[in-house]
Parts: C-alpha cells; structure tokens; sequence
C-alpha cells in the first residue's frame, strides 16, 4: 500500500506569504500521495527559508548558478551531488535514520560520491592494484550473521583511494581503469581476501562547486584513510560501510560524518623477508537479516 504519509505533518508551519499559500492550495488538490506531501513540505520550507534569508535578486541568481554548476560536475565517474548531500551531513541523517541495525551489526555509512558499480568481479586473492604503487596491503576478512555464523557467496564490492589518497575516477590519465576496485564473492565460511595498497586519507575535490562552497565556509575537507565495502547476501539487508585507519590523524574531523567507534581497525605494518613494508588488515562485517514485509 502507498505510503502517504507527510513529513513532519503534525508541526507543519504556515507559509509567510500569499505565494506560498495559493501554492499550498494547488498541491493539495492533488491525488493523496508520499510524493505529494513530500512536495508541500519541501516547498513550505523553501518559502520559509526565503522569508527568513530575504535573498536578493543577484544572490538568488548566484544559488541557482551554484545548484546548475553542481548538475554540470555530476557524471557516471563524479557525483557532485552526492558529494553536496554528504559534506552537509544530509546522507549520514538519511542513512542513521533508515540503516535500524541491531546491536553487533555492522554500522551502515554512506557510499560516497566515488563508487562505480561497474567494477570487474574477481577470484578470491586477487590483487585490486593495477600499477603497483604504493605500499601493499594484505586483506582477510570475514562475512557472518549476527549469530557468528559465516554467510558463503556473499558478494563483498570493495573500492578504496590509492597511497595518494586519490581515487581512480579522480585521475583518469594516471591510474588505470578501475584501479582498486573489484567483486569478491565469500567461500564456504564467509571468508575473503585480496591484495590491494594502503590507502591514503585524503581531501574531498576542492576544485568543483561543492568543494569552493566549503572552502570559503572553513570547513574541513579531510578524510582518513579507509576502504570501503558492500556486502549482499541473500535474505539479509545489504551493508554499506567504511573500515578507517584507527591512527590515521583526521579520525576526528571526517568530512562526511562516517566515523563509527565500530568501524576503526589497525593496518598492522611488518617487514617481509626482502625488508619491504607491508600491512595487513583483517575485518568482519556482520550482517543482520532482511526485516519482513509490512504489507
């Protein structure tokens, strides 16, 4: 059954002047709807904002040229408006809002604006890097219900910056195509492992409108070091997650609101035989079940 339901109905305040009103009137004359009464809130709370902001003419212009360049920068490799939702926290809201996982679940964060669904399914082992640059990392991991038990033929994507902390569709002409990136698909226990570099943390991009928008604002662009993960196993909801670099020095100042105490881990550093540095992560990411259709 369609869900009518407005939000924030019951405190739903009436709109400052006529405009808005006659507007408010017409949206109602429409058949009842989530659409519907999403639209009548939006809007009530734009001629709200506008009452208290009072733009003038030229500042209006320059906030629909700021929303048109944000469209212009979006592409099948960049989402700038992605990357807008996140850096004002809106992504981190929805997802804490709808992500209701039980205590032992894996925290759900937001995918962020570099995630490709495109990327090249591969064997268990494989190596993520396709220019070898950077120190490697060793990942071993695990996939398992909220009872311990592993989950086989799960599907881990897995998508992380390189040691520069810049990601592939950030550097189309020096990094290869889907560089550290790939689908692994769990073994009889849950397991799964890869080869790939250690990321480095990075700054959102300053060059596009979201970036200059924050600039200018003082806020921070920085984001620690972490891979991400996506995991979908039959009947269970799917994770959308980070694991972070515990030590990595932005940990407390993330851009994008996706630190969670539960997804810090170490990238254990040893010396091989040859004496080259490489670290090793191990993670579990634990799923919890699909909740029953309400119908």
């Amino acid at each position: 059954m369609e869900d009518c339901r407005a939000p924030s109905q019951e405190r739903a305040q009436p709109v400052p002047n006529g405009i808005g009103q006659d507007l408010q009137h017409r949206l109602a004359m429409a058949a009842p709807s989530r659409l519907a009464n999403s639209v009548a809130s939006i809007a009530r709370q734009l001629h709200l904002l506008v009452a208290e902001l009072h733009p003038t003419a030229s500042e209006f212009r320059q906030a629909l040229g700021f929303l048109t360049e944000v469209g212009h920068r979006t592409d099948h490799k960049r989402q700038e408006w992605v990357l807008l939702a996140d850096v004002l926290g809106v992504s981190a809201l929805v997802e804490e809002m709808n992500a209701h996982r039980p205590q032992g679940a894996t925290p759900n964060t937001v995918a962020g604006p570099f995630y490709r669904a495109d990327a090249p399914e591969l064997a268990l082992g494989a190596d993520l890097s396709l220019d070898g640059k950077g120190e490697r990392l060793r990942v071993s991991g695990q996939v398992t219900d909220l009872e311990g038990r592993g989950l086989p033929g799960a599907l881990v994507e897995v998508w992380q910056a390189n040691a520069a902390g810049l990601y592939e569709n950030q550097q189309p002409d020096c990094q290869p195509e889907l560089n550290l990136r790939g689908k692994l698909r769990t073994d009889r226990k849950g397991g799964f492992n890869f080869l790939s570099v250690k990321p480095g943390g990075y700054a959102l991009p300053s060059d596009g409108p979201v970036g200059r928008l924050m600039t200018a604002l003082g806020c921070p662009l920085e984001r620690p070091a972490h891979v991400h993960f996506r995991v979908t196993a039959k009947g269970h909801q799917t994770l959308t997650t980070h694991i972070f670099d515990r030590a990595d020095p932005a940990i407390d100042r993330d851009a994008i609101f996706g630190v969670r105490p539960e997804l810090l881990a170490d990238f254990h550093a040893i010396r091989t035989s040859r004496g080259a540095r490489e670290h090793l992560l191990d993670v579990k990411l634990v799923l919890c079940l699909l909740e029953p259709r309400q119908d």
